[in-house]
């Protein structure tokens, strides 16, 4: 195969050709071997319109020239360490498509652990259920919990006008719009604003939580692209969920809210305490997938 273009891709090459180009190519960037055999899927999926069965049954095949292009045109963006969800416009949780692009945070597994544990507190109840996230970020969260309950109805604050974009346009999308109620306002303030006739059963949050020295060695694609606003809190990482403990049970539309939050990696345990000082009841920690301590839940502050 000869090789021209952008990543001196090769010329006339076969899908399975394809994906092993980009894979290497990949690797060469300094990407791991698994994330970009993942990438080099999902790429391959989006430009040719082909399930993952189907591109392994025409493995063979020619990749038709314009294809071959796009692939490149893809790889090229990678090199600038632009992250592939960016380059695509589009990437899953929960086994549902999202819109994302610049300025929005691209929603990462490690979150469907909030999702899970939402879940079932809200199949838990017999009634309909009233949901308040702060950070709606790309809606994925919100969006999701929506689309599995048709009994759920939500509001979520979200400050940054380009994250508000594509919370709206996935809602829509998902055919749950009307059942959300996007405020683009600061939490601290909005909060204040919210009518006492607002009683939420449930406050969910994946605030900003990693540390100003911490983010310094985050991977390129996250700290040179994804909105600082979304990723980095402060000295220690920890300002929301202060914000969170001692506010939220002094206003009547959460006082009787449960509470679930995402938190980094070590802070399980400084978390508990901190809220626990401020009279939060039934404190507990859920491992993500990994087996990492991630969400801290709580049935209220009493």
């Amino acid at each position: 195969m000869s090789s021209n273009g952008p990543c001196d891709w090769p010329q006339k090459c076969t899908y399975e050709e394809a994906r092993a180009h980009f894979v290497a190519t990949l690797l060469g960037f300094g990407i791991e071997q698994q994330e970009a055999r993942c990438e080099a899927d999902l790429a391959l999926q989006h430009v040719t319109k082909l399930a993952a069965h189907e591109l392994l049954l025409n493995a063979k095949t020619r990749l038709p020239d314009a294809d071959s292009q796009a692939l490149a045109a893809i790889l090229e963006k990678r090199r600038k360490r632009v992250p592939l969800q960016y380059v695509l416009g589009e990437t899953y949780f929960c086994g549902l498509k999202f819109a994302v692009g610049p300025g929005v945070l691209i929603p990462r597994g490690d979150t469907e652990t909030l999702v899970l544990a939402a879940s079932e507190f809200i199949k838990g109840r017999d009634i309909s259920t009233s949901l308040l996230e702060v950070g709606a970020g790309s809606g994925a969260i919100v969006v999701t919990l929506l689309k599995l309950f048709p009994q759920l109805v939500a509001t979520a604050f979200e400050i940054s006008p380009q994250a508000a974009h594509f919370c709206r346009v996935n809602a829509i999308c998902h055919g749950v719009a009307e059942r959300l109620t996007l405020i683009e306002d600061d939490y601290l303030e909005g909060l204040a604003k919210l009518a006492p006739s607002n009683r939420f059963d449930l406050f969910l949050s994946n605030p900003p939580y990693i540390p100003i020295d911490v983010a310094a060695g985050l991977a390129p694609e996250v700290i040179g692209h994804e909105p600082r606003l979304a990723l980095v809190a402060g000295v220690d990482g920890l300002g929301f969920y202060r914000n969170f403990a001692k506010l939220l049970p002094g206003l009547e539309a959460t006082a009787h809210a449960a509470l679930m939050v995402e938190f980094g990696d070590g802070q399980g345990e400084s978390l508990t305490d901190l809220f626990g000082e401020s009279g939060w009841c039934d404190l507990h920690i859920l491992s993500d997938l990994g087996g990492r301590p991630r969400v801290l839940t709580s049935s209220g502050c009493r």
